[in-house]
């Protein structure tokens, strides 16, 4: 097998215990609930598959009246003159050498709503959604209440980059029937994401993940952090795929964000494909997973200079070493930042330079305890304790330190599309001596998933040792033995801490 059919096939796998994971429709666990619902409605029958659909709608979601969507307007053009012509004149059918028009003939019944709404769709999956919104407009005028037909109009709104009118016809519609509730609240959060209101989209994804089935959690789960992610919010999409990986449910991109937190290995990694950043911290993580410093502060200039704004440019001064800029950045910004740890990191590179490693020491390793994966943290702890004459402390920190680097290098392999099922094995191997149990786990799952698609075991030896892993994971919960404390974090080192 080649490395990119490796990492193809690893990445069609997630280390679920006894299954493949499915990847995710862009159009995200609402619209996937929601063509649940519309295939009941078909049906006859307006049940809801998911806990909680009998629940009143929340009152974020107003009840009004629904109203006619105006269609795009546009100017006059000679397409729209032939257009509104051809729509006023009965289309001409040849007839025995003759030219006759073809409403003398017989006349045509209109589509029904619901072969507008499969038109409007196919047209949307065709990629033309002028045309698609135009037969979801079609369909309303038909079934103006009609659940389905509501859906699809929204779908071809927010297909046009009208969100606002797309996000009010689903509020409406929930307000209206309360069974289409829970999918049309998980499916206006992610447009509310690419409208920017990311404060009620968070709330609006909470909301639901409390109503859904523990089933249905993963998923809500994987939209949240995926937004954080994209805000550049790193950390608290870590603590969501760290409450996954509990669960045995992780896929590769997550496992790989938890190799190393506060940057990304890559550009793309952890971000689905045709999916980007919508913040300028965001962006700037992005540029700086790739080792463009000079665009991360590029990026982070032109956004709001929020608290985690301002702690990204001192790490980026820290790690290009722009003594002057940290200085000032020290100086001036630094006391709005303290609970941030790319902010005490930065102020831990400025005490080593004015030489004070006392005050150093304890930034790093404020740094260490937010995130156990901040390789540069551990080894410049170790540089301060050196400084300390604390050599024996320093030599702990750096085998750390060590280990760290030796899971990042392998994650930067699979990122590059290349590595092996054994350097899997090290990397769980390696996990272990962390203190990381669960994250060992899924890795192991994750070579077996390989060693299976690739052939070189058999189905029967891979279902036998997902039960082991299975069993495995199952005692690590019940023993509660699954994150290094703060001691091991700090290898019994002691330091006064905030």
């Amino acid at each position: 097998m080649t490395q990119n059919a490796s990492r193809n096939s690893t990445q069609r796998n997630d280390s679920r215990l006894k299954r493949q994971a499915s990847q995710r429709n862009q159009q995200g666990i609402a619209f996937d609930m929601f063509q649940r619902f519309a295939s009941l409605v078909a049906a006859g029958l307006l049940l809801l598959t998911i806990t909680g659909c009998g629940s009143e709608p929340d009152p974020l979601l107003a009840p009004e009246p629904f109203a006619t969507i105006a269609p795009e307007p546009s100017a006059p053009t000679a397409e729209t003159t032939i257009e509104a012509e051809s729509a006023t004149t009965p289309p001409l059918t040849e007839t025995s050498g003759s030219t006759t028009p073809a409403a003398a003939q017989k006349p045509l019944s209109p589509p029904s709503p619901q072969k507008l709404v499969e038109q409007a769709i196919e047209l949307l999956e065709a990629g033309d959604s002028k045309s698609a919104l135009n037969a979801a407009f079609q369909a309303n005028e038909l079934a103006p209440d009609d659940p389905n037909v509501l859906f699809t109009v929204a779908r071809g709104l927010a297909a046009r980059s009208r969100f606002h009118e797309a996000v009010r016809t689903l509020d409406r519609l929930a307000a209206a029937h309360p069974e289409t509730w829970l999918p049309a609240i998980g499916q206006t959060a992610e447009w509310l994401v690419e409208m920017g209101d990311t404060d009620e989209a968070e709330q609006r994804y909470r909301k639901l993940r409390s109503e859904v089935d523990d089933a249905s959690q993963p998923f809500v789960d994987r939209q949240l952090a995926l937004m954080f992610l994209r805000q550049g919010r790193r950390p608290a999409a870590a603590k969501i795929y760290q409450s996954l990986c509990a669960t045995g449910d992780i896929q590769l991109p997550e496992l790989m964000l938890l190799l190393k937190v506060s940057f990304p290995l890559s550009d793309r990694m952890n971000l689905p494909e045709n999916v980007e950043p919508i913040t300028p911290l965001g962006r700037a993580q992005a540029a700086a997973g790739q080792g463009e410093w000079d665009k991360a502060q590029r990026d982070l200039d032109r956004g709001e200079q929020t608290d985690e704004v301002v702690a990204m440019r001192g790490r980026i001064y820290a790690q290009q070493k722009q003594q002057e800029k940290l200085k000032q950045w020290a100086l001036r910004d630094y006391p709005n930042a303290t609970a941030n740890p790319e902010a005490n990191f930065a102020w831990g590179v400025h005490q080593l330079q004015i030489e004070n490693a006392d005050q150093a020491a304890t930034a790093f390793a404020s740094v260490i305890v937010a995130d156990q994966t901040d390789r540069d943290a551990y080894q410049l702890l170790a540089k301060s304790l050196g400084s300390l004459n604390r050599p024996n402390d320093a030599d702990r920190i750096r085998a750390r330190a060590e280990l760290i680097d030796q899971t990042q290098k392998i994650g930067a392999k699979l990122a590059a599309g290349s590595v092996t099922a054994e350097e899997m094995n090290e990397l769980a191997n390696l996990l272990e001596q962390l203190h990381r149990p669960l994250e060992a786990l899924a890795w192991r799952a994750m070579r077996v998933s390989y060693e299976q698609s690739s052939g070189q075991i058999q189905a029967s030896q891979a279902s036998k040792a997902y039960a082991e892993i299975e069993r495995l994971r199952e005692a690590l919960l019940r023993s509660g033995t699954t994150e290094p404390d703060r001691e091991f974090l700090l290898c019994g080192i002691e330091l006064e801490l905030p």
